[in-house]
């Protein structure tokens, strides 16, 4: 009986969670596990139009994650790429690339693939604002942000890279303008307990 009793509490807090919270706030976690040095390893995002963010980490001077996801023309996305306090001088580049996007204005430090273009956003140290993410306890500085409204249907792709050599944590963050399904909800409860215990 009284597990009937936690199930029920728990199933309440679920429904009360997804009814009363922003999308924003219900977000998917990832954490990065294996290679992503390619666009053919890339991460795959399921669902570009829900909130997500994305714990990774470079370990190397050149290594490169690469994500990908595929939607619609019209589709508006906001990306953003923050990096951990303590890390110190890491300061990577996140390059957002595909088909119909302008030619980048500077060097995308990546191959973008025939006929796409790109936008090349820096981190940069004197622009940085601290803050501390709630799901997980961990400080972070924030970093630059993409707004963009997709020009044509197609598959996309993300890249992080550090062009000094300097190793360490991001999140790259990723939000449209749908809610998290409440199907996704005790996944995303459980991503947040091994983010809390750095199961990761």
């Amino acid at each position: 009986m009284k597990k009937i009793h936690i199930t029920a509490v728990l199933l309440a807090a679920l429904v009360y969670f997804y009814n009363t919270a922003e999308p924003a706030l219900a977000k998917e976690l990832i954490f990065k596990s294996g290679s992503l040095d390619t666009p053919a390893e890339a991460y795959v995002i399921r669902r570009p139009t829900s909130a997500a963010t994305f714990f990774g980490r470079l370990q190397s001077k050149d290594d490169v994650d690469y994500f990908s996801f595929t939607a619609d023309e019209g589709t508006s996305l906001k990306i953003s790429l923050d990096t951990v306090k303590n890390d110190g001088e890491f300061n990577p580049i996140m390059i957002f690339f595909g088909p119909e996007l302008p030619s980048p204005s500077e060097d995308a430090v990546i191959d973008l693939g025939s006929g796409n273009g790109a936008i090349v956003r820096r981190v940069v140290a004197d622009e940085r604002a601290s803050f501390r993410d709630k799901f997980i306890f961990t400080d972070f500085y924030s970093g630059p942000t993409i707004e963009i409204e997709l020009p044509k249907t197609a598959t996309y792709g993300l890249a992080v890279k550090s062009p000094n050599g300097k190793l360490g944590r991001y999140a790259l963050n990723i939000q449209g303008e749908d809610k998290l399904a409440l199907a996704d909800l005790p996944e995303y409860l459980y991503n947040i307990i091994k983010a809390i215990f750095r199961m990761y």
